[in-house]
Formats: C-alpha cells, sequence, structure tokens
C-alpha cells in the first residue's frame, strides 16, 4: 500500500540556474538637496539592494571650542537625512515616501532591541542601545567629526566620513516583497532623494538630523560647521535566471502582463496653532480607497528644542484624548484616553512589540504631568549615556547654560498613535485585508487641555505627521506601467 500524499518525501527538480551580478551606480545629479540616479537596465532588480550615503562636515578647519561636535539623531542616525525618496518608471510616479527618515526611524521601534544594537546602529549610525557605554566612551556617539586638529577633520572612519546603508524594500514598498523586471520596462528608471537640510542656527538649532554638543557650544556659535550627505551611490543585485524562465516571463508580460500589489505610504501634515485646546477634527482624505494603517507623530513646536532627539520624535501632550471616524462610525467606542490602551493599538498597528526606552512613552518630565525624579529610569548618575543634567561636559547642549538632560528630552516624547483597519494581521496587500474608505474622508479628532504647569511645548503649536498606508498596485504589460489604487 502507498503512503498518502502528505508523507511523501519525493524529490522533485527544481534546479534553476541563476547569476547575480553587482552594480554600484553614481549620482546623475547631486546636491546638498537633491540626488537622482537612473537605474541601469540589467534584467531583475532584487529587492535588497541598498542606497549608500557618506556624512562629513561641510569645511575644515579648527573650531574655537576644541569639544564642539556634531552627532547623530540618536534614534534614527544618518536615516533622519532623508526627507522624501521616490521611485519613477517611464516619467510615472510609482512610489512616494515623504517624511522617510521619521517614518523608518518610528517603524524601527517595531524591530527587536538587539535588532536595532547590533544591526540598524551598525548601518544607520543611530543609538539604540540606551543604556550607555562606560565613563570612558562618548555618550553621544556616533559623531561625525572627532576634534579637530592641524589639516582638518579627524573623522572615525578613514575615510573621512560616516557611512549610512539603507535597502531600497525599506524606502519604496513596492519593492518589498517584488523584483523589478528592468530589462523589460519600458522608459528610464529613476530613484530621487530629498536630503534633509541642517540647520547651525546657534543655541535654537532646530536640526532634524544633528545634535550639536560640546563644552561652552554658546561661545562658539560662528565655527559651527555644516553637515552634508557625500558621495551617495547605488548598491544593486541583478537577478539573471535561465532561458527558460527568462522565456516564460517575456511571454507572461507580453500576454496577461505583471501584477505587483503593495502597501504605499501617504503623509498627510496637519498643524495646531498655539493656544488652541478641544476637539480638533482633522480630515485626511483617502475616499475611494483601501487603508490598512495609519500612524501619527506629533512635535510640539513651543518651548525650548529637544536637543537629543530633535524633531524626531512624538510627543506627549497633557490629558490628550483621540479617535478616528471612518465611514461615518467612530473606530473605538470612545475617545482613547489610556496610554495602555493606546499603547496596545499601537502594537497591533505595527504587527509587534514597540521597543523603546522606559518612561518615553507615557511619561513627562517637563510638565506638572511628571517631574524629573519620577524618571529615575533614564537619569542614572552612573552611565554616561543618560546622564542628568550638568554633570558631564559631553552632554553640554547648545548654550553655556543648558545641558543636554536625556531624562527630559526622552520622557514622553515616543508618544507615537497607531490605528490598525486591517482584518487580519500580517495579512497579503489585498482588498479584502484593508477597510475601504468611502465618499466620506477619514476623520482623526484630537483633544488636549491646558497643562496646569504652563509647559511652553505642550501649551504650543504643534505639527502633525500622519502616514496612512493604503492599498496600490502596478500592471506591467508589454513594458509599460500602469499605476492604480486598490
Amino acid at each position: 500500500m502507498s503512503l498518502p500524499a502528505v508523507l511523501r518525501t519525493n524529490a522533485r527538480n527544481e534546479d534553476q540556474s541563476l547569476e547575480i551580478n553587482t552594480e554600484i551606480v553614481d549620482a546623475l545629479y547631486h546636491s546638498s538637496k537633491l540626488t537622482r540616479f537612473e537605474v541601469p537596465k540589467k534584467n531583475i532588480m532584487d529587492s535588497k539592494s541598498s542606497l549608500i550615503f557618506g556624512l562629513k562636515w561641510t569645511e575644515e578647519g579648527t573650531p574655537a571650542v576644541d569639544a564642539l561636535r556634531p552627532f547623530l539623531n540618536r534614534n534614527g542616525g544618518g536615516l533622519v537625512f532623508i526627507r522624501n525618496a521616490r521611485l519613477l518608471i517611464n516619467g510615472r510616479l510609482v512610489a512616494n515616501l515623504e517624511e522617510g527618515g521619521k517614518y523608518l526611524s518610528m517603524k524601527n521601534w517595531f524591530k527587536s532591541h538587539d535588532s536595532r544594537v547590533n544591526v540598524f546602529d551598525t548601518k544607520y549610525g543611530s543609538r539604540s542601545d540606551w543604556s550607555g557605554p562606560d565613563t570612558t566612551e562618548y555618550a553621544l556617539a556616533p559623531v561625525i567629526g572627532n576634534q579637530v586638529r592641524t589639516g582638518g577633520d579627524v573623522s572615525i572612519s578613514s575615510s573621512g566620513k560616516l557611512e549610512v546603508e539603507v535597502r531600497l524594500d525599506e524606502l519604496f514598498a513596492v519593492l518589498r516583497d517584488n523584483q523589478l523586471p528592468t530589462n523589460l520596462l519600458e522608459g528610464k528608471i529613476h530613484i530621487e532623494i530629498d536630503w534633509e537640510q541642517d540647520s547651525t542656527s546657534g543655541a535654537t538649532n532646530m536640526s532634524n538630523a544633528v545634535c550639536w554638543a560640546g563644552s561652552a557650544v554658546g561661545a562658539s556659535l560662528a565655527s559651527m560647521k555644516g553637515v552634508e550627505v557625500d558621495s551617495p551611490r547605488l548598491l544593486i543585485d541583478f537577478l539573471t535566471y535561465n532561458d527558460a524562465v527568462e522565456g516564460q516571463l517575456r511571454e507572461q508580460m507580453n500576454t496577461s502582463g505583471m501584477v505587483f500589489r503593495y502597501r504605499e505610504v501617504a503623509l498627510v501634515r496637519k498643524h495646531l496653532a498655539a493656544g488652541t485646546y478641544g476637539q480638533q477634527d482633522f480630515a485626511l482624505g483617502m475616499t475611494n480607497r483601501a487603508v490598512q494603517k495609519i500612524f501619527i507623530a506629533k512635535t510640539g513646536l513651543g518651548g525650548t528644542a529637544n536637543q537629543l532627539l530633535q524633531t524626531n520624535r512624538s510627543d506627549m501632550f497633557y490629558k490628550e484624548k483621540w479617535n478616528c471616524r471612518v465611514n461615518n462610525l467612530n473606530i473605538f467606542d470612545r475617545r482613547v484616553d489610556n496610554y495602555a490602551e493606546q499603547f496596545n493599538y499601537l502594537q497591533q498597528a505595527g504587527e509587534g512589540v514597540f521597543h523603546i526606552p522606559p518612561q518615553s512613552y507615557e511619561r513627562r518630565s517637563t510638565s506638572a504631568t511628571g517631574a524629573v525624579e519620577d524618571c529615575a529610569m533614564l537619569s542614572s548618575t552612573t552611565t554616561q549615556a543618560l546622564s542628568v543634567a550638568g554633570t558631564l561636559a559631553p552632554f553640554k547642549g547648545n548654550s553655556v547654560v543648558a545641558d543636554i538632560s536625556p531624562a527630559v528630552n526622552y520622557s514622553g516624547h515616543l508618544n507615537y498613535i497607531g490605528i490598525d483597519l486591517a482584518k487580519y494581521r500580517r495579512g497579503e496587500e489585498e482588498v479584502y485585508n484593508a477597510l475601504r474608505i468611502g465618499s466620506t474622508p477619514i476623520l482623526f479628532s484630537w483633544d488636549r487641555t491646558t497643562d496646569p504647569g504652563a509647559d511652553a511645548e505642550m501649551n504650543g503649536a504643534v505639527q502633525f505627521y500622519i502616514w496612512v498606508e493604503y492599498l496600490r498596485q502596478m500592471r506591467v504589460q508589454r513594458g509599460v506601467v500602469e499605476v492604480s489604487d486598490m
């Protein structure tokens, strides 16, 4: 008697000859604001190809104070320099990620802490190990330039700059599970990157990407150097299959065509004026689209700059409440005002544990909602990376008197909002696993109360970055690309 089919272990011949060729593609055009690449049309582009760029100081010379240094953003590292990323095929916009550095930094918190420390910190130049180094190391590392000697900068790398590597499938969702047959597409394939502009405006520096730190920085504003992107390039792996597979691809392309389904990320910006309280309704649009996820970052614009995280954060506001209205129905039966409940919704949307430093989500250390001593886990005097203000010179801030206190700059500043509209977790990018929006736009309702501690940031203006993940598809037939919503 023969075995049932499910128990048979017959081997099948799946032998396929495959060649992998790696191409280094230099930029067609590069400036401090924009870089444009043209992807060569050489067979199938692997989705794990990478964007690599360096970061360096823009000038040489000795500053007035030798200890002055620019440090990368602690959470996102060099990722924060990526402002917008676009993928165009034959002039048609296929993928567009706005405020990409902020979005990717937020999504990376859903990765395990070990992955962030051992992988992302190496690739991006971030600093996820919040417990800190020993007292013999600089706490805000990695630094872009070290102490200045004669003849220019002595950098931490032999090339004179810090390099960052980002995979293309992280920038463009269409490449997440798909490989692009570049040799079967009509027209040119372009990748464009808009870079974040570093600000060196002195003691009020609100740079998105760089933290200026060192002793007596306030007295050395004239010698503050800019930081710019240098030598961007693409590292692309091209896959070449055997003739039989290539023939099948061409036949499908010339008959039924190929369909790539993916989650596109749209950014909606909203601004709330200072002194505005009570319920505020923000229309997010997205009518007649299939929406799966919504992620929201809230950045307070009042008060002093957050010198450690800059604008790559999401602030907690006093007694804030929120809800989301879709197709004229509230997603939640009551307004969300409990931080444990809100944190649970965020993890549902991110499909994983949100690995952030303790007390950085639900505790503010600069207002009546919580004093600095309530954030003891972020105020260790024994670890240099999270020292209290004024105890260690490397934490000097952007003026002589304002030192960098991680207890103040972290606490309550990773308070992101996540809303999951997908029917199934970890589902495919199919219409049945999303919520179809009708003719009424999505409404996000948000409320805050006047902070009794008169915190300027909590009572000031608020900038909202709202990323909406919705479903799209790209159809390629006879080399012609068509992109549409699902």
